[in-house]
């Protein structure tokens, strides 16, 4: 989402699994600083990020395998 202009919203919205949709209003941004985490957390937002991009990784791993491979089923009896 875009960060707000100064006394602004930014408004976005998305459908969840069950159909669903959602709304999402950001108020405002509070710019970090990296200077002031621990060292703890920085180890904890590594893993964090690791972990995110791991899952986005396999994520679109399965989409591709999912989209090139023709899988029959044994068991299947609408084959």
């Amino acid at each position: 989402m875009p960060r707000p202009a100064e006394g602004e919203t930014s408004r976005s919205g998305l459908f969840l699994d069950n159909g669903d949709y959602v709304v999402i209003r950001l108020n405002r941004v509070r710019d970090g600083d990296a200077a002031q985490m621990t060292d703890a957390e920085r180890q904890q937002l590594r893993q964090g990020l690791m972990s995110l991009y791991g899952a986005a990784e396999v994520n679109a791993l399965l989409r591709e395998l999912r989209a090139s491979a023709k899988v029959v089923i044994a068991d299947d009896p609408q084959r």
